[in-house]
């Protein structure tokens, strides 16, 4: 397991909080409490906005942005 991501993130979870754009071009992330996640599929229409997203959280998947925990944003929630 990643040290950096809290145990209570893995998997599967439903998260509130500002979304931005990433440093990297087109890259979305969203913060909630001390954990900044990097949205896989998120819709770039949230960027400025607060958004509750869904989704599987997957420390292991390497991205190119650079910064937050990659999460899976399911696309019907």
């Amino acid at each position: 397991p990643d040290p950096a991501v809290p145990p209570d993130t893995r998997g599967a979870v439903t998260v509130t909080g500002p979304v931005a754009s990433g440093v990297e071009a087109g890259c979305l992330v969203l913060t909630s409490g001390s954990t900044t996640y990097v949205l896989l599929g998120g819709d770039p229409a949230l960027a400025g906005r607060t958004a509750t997203v869904s989704g599987t959280v997957e420390p292991e998947t390497v991205t190119i942005c650079q910064q937050g925990v990659p999460l899976r944003v399911d696309p019907t929630g």
